[in-house]
């Protein structure tokens, strides 16, 4: 019976120190909250600095990732620059790459958040690594914060679907455990020094 828990107790740790936590999104800038899909944008250039992209002004002062609307288009794999000074700025960071599946938002998460300073104007550029052509979604959203490019060019009042922000962690399933087994030792000792 004792080897039964034992073996029982080590499987259960193994699955909790494998368990990542979650992390929750935060957004700080966005053009729209609506994430239905939309049908139509303007076609991925396939290659860096193009200068087509979107500009913002965070106010906090990291960006963790970037959300984008994609419709049609197959099997590409995209990822996201992150630039400052112009929309052919020096690149401050670089997301991993995301495989395209359906038309929809897709997230683009930096490996380390990137330092920006509050209040600045900044640029992003999807970047289409390889595959079929996709479609991102532009409209106009009214964005006060920053203007969508192509080719270089400011196009007036239309902006990217998009929105921006960090991640909070959340405490890993060990960090709970550990959290919980405190609190049952702590009640059990509550408990004797009670009954004392």
């Amino acid at each position: 019976m004792r080897i039964r828990s034992a073996t029982l107790g080590v499987l259960l740790a193994l699955v909790v120190f494998s368990a990542n936590g979650q992390g929750t999104l935060v957004f700080d800038q966005q053009s729209s909250t609506d994430e239905t899909p939309v049908v139509g944008g303007v076609q991925l250039p396939g290659y860096p600095g193009y200068g087509d992209g979107q500009s913002f002004t965070p106010s906090l002062s990291s960006v963790g990732f970037i959300r984008l609307m994609f419709s049609g288009g197959g099997g590409a794999t995209v990822y996201v620059d992150l630039r400052s000074d112009s929309i052919y700025g020096p690149v401050l960071g670089t997301s991993s790459p995301v495989t395209m599946g359906l038309s929809g938002p897709q997230t683009f998460y930096f490996p380390t958040p990137v330092s920006v300073i509050p209040g600045t104007t900044y640029y992003f550029e999807a970047v289409e690594q390889s595959g079929t052509l996709w479609n991102i979604v532009v409209g106009q959203y009214n964005y006060a914060g920053g203007n969508a490019y192509a080719n270089g060019s400011l196009q007036g009042p239309l902006d990217y679907w998009f929105r921006e922000g960090i991640i909070v962690p959340e405490p890993s399933s060990f960090a709970l455990l550990v959290i919980g087994g405190c609190a049952l030792l702590w009640c059990k000792n509550r408990k004797k020094a009670e009954a004392s």
